[in-house]
């Protein structure tokens, strides 16, 4: 009996030391901005294993029961910090834990935010970030405030008050968390000397799209101009002429009920609309009417 005891304690003894000196070692990575990649090594030199377990924050996310599979993806993660571990399982041994990896995730931000001032109102515009999630829209800051909220990559500010103001723009993606500021944009609404960013001719798009029953487009001119906004369908046939007219240098917003030059409601479906300026230049986006 007491020989039963003294190789029991001997071999409980034993597995102690193995398993102190041969573990499961994690390692983790972030790849294309909210993919995380695990992979781990296998040094318990035993043939029992019967799969992994991948726990994230401590909750179990996936079970693997393949022993010969050392990696795992996880995708699409929220900005958060997470942190990871790998059990591996045994037939015969109580399971082993691996280290815990630590990973922050964060989403990327928009990019060259640039404005134009206007008096009394400042033109934000900016670049989508390069990413492929969905993105829900965009938030717009002044002076660390949210001042406003945008579906496309353009804002206006108006009646600004006087004084140096910061502006800059973050990302909400899907789910709801937002990315990290993009580049600040610094106005002196006072200050005479102050070079502005230079005024473009852009036809920025429209809001909603799709769109029932009404929609809005927005475009800059560089300088006083004549323009043409116009609709057309997809056989290049014009719809509607929204405006022909000489206008003023600076933003501009035309609404677009969903009918023809001749007051009939048109049929849902994919429209053109171009912004014709001096007869010479065409700027062409698309819209979605959904009746």
């Amino acid at each position: 009996m007491e020989n039963k005891i003294i190789f029991l304690i001997l071999f409980l003894f034993t597995l102690t030391l193995i398993f102190a000196q041969n573990q499961i070692y994690l390692t983790a990575g972030v790849i294309t901005y909210n993919d995380v990649y695990l992979s781990w090594v296998d040094s318990l030199e035993t043939n029992d294993i019967t799969g992994f377990e991948i726990y994230r924050d401590s909750v179990l996310i996936s079970a693997i029961s393949n022993p010969n599979i050392f990696d795992y993806f996880d995708y699409a993660l929220d900005s958060n910090l997470y942190s990871y571990y790998v059990v591996a399982l045994f037939d015969s041994l109580d399971s082993v834990i691996s280290n815990v990896e630590y990973i922050n995730v964060t989403l990327p931000a928009p990019m060259n935010l640039t404005g134009t001032y206007n008096p009394p109102n400042i033109i934000l515009q900016w670049d989508s970030p390069p990413f492929s999630r969905d993105l829900n829209m965009y938030n717009i800051y002044r002076d660390d405030e949210v001042i406003g909220q945008a579906i496309s990559t353009f804002y206006l500010d108006e009646y600004v008050p006087p004084g140096w103001l910061r502006y800059y723009v973050t990302a909400i993606y899907d789910g709801g968390y937002e990315s990290g500021p993009s580049n600040h944009f610094y106005n002196p609404s006072d200050v005479d000397d102050y070079e502005f960013a230079e005024l473009r001719t852009e036809l920025i798009g429209n809001y909603p799209n799709p769109f029932n029953p009404s929609t809005n487009f927005s475009f800059t001119l560089a300088r006083d101009d004549f323009i043409d906004l116009s609709i057309y369908n997809l056989k290049g046939q014009k719809i509607i002429s929204l405006v022909n007219d000489y206008l003023d240098k600076g933003y501009h917003s035309l609404k677009w009920n969903g009918i023809d030059d001749y007051g009939k409601k048109v049929e849902s479906g994919l429209y053109l609309y171009k912004l014709k300026v001096s007869g010479e230049s065409d700027l062409v986006k698309k819209c979605i009417l959904l009746n």
